[in-house]
């Protein structure tokens, strides 16, 4: 007599779903967020930092973003200034990881509020993940960081900012869990093709089956 039909499906969807320590994972989480930027440097080489103050949400959890960035006010780059620096993604339990600003990073010149005297300024920060620990040990990866900063003026110690932008990362302990939707299709499918074999079959042999 034949295996069961339903528990070979089930065992398939279970190899599906069972974690692979050896193989590496990716995953890609937005980088949407605001809060607030703290100036610790003055002109030529402006230091900020800054950190998400709503959580990131992804397929292994959530976690906080981190900026510790210098605009090199004196060092053309493109459309701006030179912009370099990291930022630091922790998801707690020392899960952490660091992307290295690229070269091409760039902080855009201020527009001025002709009233209010406010400073509207974009930082443009494309970055490749250089290190992690824990579930990120020998991470790898990219993403970009778009920051807007609005500064009362040009002596105020704090800015606000909003953030776009994106990051995938890659690490061999990376495992997000595959979709339920994946794992159903591939259960139906083992079914669907069991029962057309079987309606193949005499009707004699079928009671067997």
């Amino acid at each position: 007599m034949r295996g069961n039909p339903i528990a070979s499906a089930l065992a398939i969807v279970l190899c599906l779903a069972w974690p692979t320590a050896a193989t590496a994972g990716t995953i890609t989480f937005p980088l949407d967020n605001s809060g607030t930027i703290a100036f610790l440097s003055p002109f030529p080489n402006i230091e900020i930092k800054g950190m998400s103050t709503q959580p990131m949400i992804s397929a292994i959890g959530t976690g906080d973003f981190l900026f510790d960035l210098v605009v090199h006010a004196a060092v053309p780059n493109g459309t701006g200034s030179l912009l370099s620096g990291l930022v630091t993604f922790d998801f707690g339990n020392a899960n952490i990881f660091e992307g290295t600003l690229d070269a091409t990073a760039v902080s855009s010149p201020p527009v001025i509020d002709p009233i209010t005297q406010a400073r509207t300024t974009i930082l443009t920060a494309p970055f490749s993940v250089t290190s992690g620990t824990g579930m990120f040990a020998s991470a790898t990866g990219s993403g970009l960081l778009i920051l807007t900063s609005r500064r009362a003026s040009d002596v105020s110690p704090t800015s606000t900012f909003t953030s776009t932008g994106s990051v995938s990362v890659t690490a061999p302990a990376v495992v997000p869990e595959p979709s339920m939707a994946l794992l159903l299709a591939s259960g139906v499918g083992v079914l669907v093709t069991w029962r057309k074999a079987r309606r193949s079959l005499p009707r004699s042999e079928r009671s067997s089956r």
